[in-house]
């Protein structure tokens, strides 16, 4: 019951007493006068009871006077909250008609940006930083390395990016640099433009140093694996970054990409510096269930639809005729799949290489890679990889057992990775950039931590 409603039933009692108060006042006086004449002690009892009825009186005066207040201060502040909230409802509906009237300049927009009002330019800026922690405990280290166990400390990745778009959002561009955690000297990791070649943006063609469309795992950004890092397999028989052209068409349930390039790790290179005379690499990828956005990374949320989606591509190198290093002819292969639905992230890989150096005989490389996450709420994802390398040139097969935890504190934008690699072969062929060293017996174990930000 509301102090108006309570005031309300009070008041024909209210009204009742000061009726009768009113009448026993004078009758009350009246009696007084006529004791005092006959009997003082009449008289006495009488004041006593007179002064009663005036404390009792002014007591419900008092408590009048209070409900008044309570009621009238309950009732203004009803009416101070509600003319704030409308007003602060208005100014939000203006704050929105004129963002979209008059669009923010500058701000915070998944990334850091600088724009004009009418849409023309855009500028991103963007980064990530990856502290890491490797430990690498071999049975027998190379006699270059004699050293047995390696520990220590390095940035994996110090990165900024500039992002946006010039003159429409059609013509698009992307800057990104990094740092060699050995000495820390910057480069351009990437460097290209886009030009949409429709309204839709169906199609797309671009010029400058990105990454070559090949293996999916290397598409996917260094900043979203599913483990600490990618795969061994990525190190050896991925193509990289390269500097080229290459066209993209973005259909409902697929996406194709096609690219004449510089070659395998043309990306640091003057045009008279690679390895070929011609590269190219294509790529198609369908989507059988699911929404593209889904095929950004290897996370799946615990309640995410089923999405499912299958991918193959091909690389090809011409090399450089009249060279005085030993170039070689490149072909390599891929195919590979993914699914998830519920927490699930279900990922596999198939890779091929061949090469035929100019001096040498040719050799073929393969690799094999199964990968599976579970998410078992959105911040704790465990999950297991399985890694297979098979070459006849060297013997430098090898298979690879990983094990590890995400914890994602804020999605990707900050997350905590620990995991462990098992080696059961000798490691002819080192990557040390994700903590794989030389070994001449196998038996390898490495430990790995990494603290990751996106901003």
């Amino acid at each position: 019951m509301t102090h108006r409603s309570a005031l309300r039933g009070m008041l024909p009692w209210l009204l009742l007493l000061f009726g009768l108060v009113a009448l026993m006042i004078p009758q009350t006086a009246a009696a007084q006068e006529s004791s005092l004449r006959d009997a003082p002690a009449e008289a006495a009892r009488l004041r006593v009871e007179l002064e009663t009825l005036r404390t009792q009186v002014t007591q419900m005066q008092e408590q009048i006077e209070a409900l008044r207040a309570r009621n009238n201060g309950s009732a203004d502040r009803q009416r101070r909250d509600l003319h704030g909230a409308t007003a602060a409802a208005l100014r939000d509906a203006e704050r929105r008609v004129s963002f979209l009237t008059d669009p923010a300049t500058a701000g915070y927009d998944n990334g850091f940006f600088l724009a004009d009002a009418e849409g023309n330019f855009r500028l991103q800026i963007g980064g990530l930083l990856q502290f890491r922690y490797l430990a690498s405990l071999r049975d027998t280290a190379p006699a270059a390395d004699p050293d047995d166990s390696e520990f220590g400390f390095n940035v994996a990745r110090s990165r900024l990016n500039f992002a946006g778009h010039i003159h429409s959002p059609r013509l698009r561009y992307f800057l990104q640099t990094d740092a060699l955690t050995d000495g820390g000297t910057a480069f351009v990791l990437d460097a290209w433009v886009d030009y949409d070649l429709d309204e839709q943006g169906v199609y797309t063609a671009r010029v400058g140093r990105f990454k070559a469309p090949f293996l999916r795992e290397f598409l996917i950004s260094g900043a979203k694996p599913l483990a600490i890092d990618r795969s061994y397999l990525n190190s050896l028989l991925g193509v990289g970054r390269v500097d080229g052209a290459a066209g993209y068409a973005n259909y409902e349930n697929a996406r194709v990409a096609a690219s004449v390039n510089d070659g395998t790790g043309s990306a640091a290179t003057d045009f008279d510096e690679d390895a070929v005379d011609v590269a190219g690499s294509a790529r198609a990828d369908f989507k059988l269930l699911g929404k593209w956005s889904q095929y950004d990374d290897f996370w799946a949320a615990p309640d995410e639809a089923a999405a499912l989606f299958v991918g193959l591509a091909i690389h090809g190198e011409l090399g450089e005729t009249g060279d005085s290093a030993d170039v070689a002819d490149l072909a390599s292969w891929t195919v590979d799949a993914s699914y998830q639905a519920r927490g699930w992230h279900l990922y596999g890989s198939a890779i091929g290489q061949h090469r035929n150096p100019e001096a040498g005989a040719a050799t073929d490389q393969y690799g094999f890679l199964a990968q599976a996450g579970y998410s078992v709420t959105t911040k704790f994802q465990p999950y297991g990889r399985y890694q297979r390398f098979e070459a006849d040139d060297n013997g430098s097969d090898v298979d690879l057992l990983t094990a590890g935890v995400n914890y994602f504190f804020n999605g990707q934008a900050a997350r905590l990775t620990f995991d462990v690699v098992y080696l059961d072969d000798p490691i002819v062929i080192p990557a040390a950039a994700i903590g794989i060293l030389a070994d001449t017996e196998g038996g390898q174990v490495l430990l790995r931590a990494q603290i990751q930000l996106i901003f």
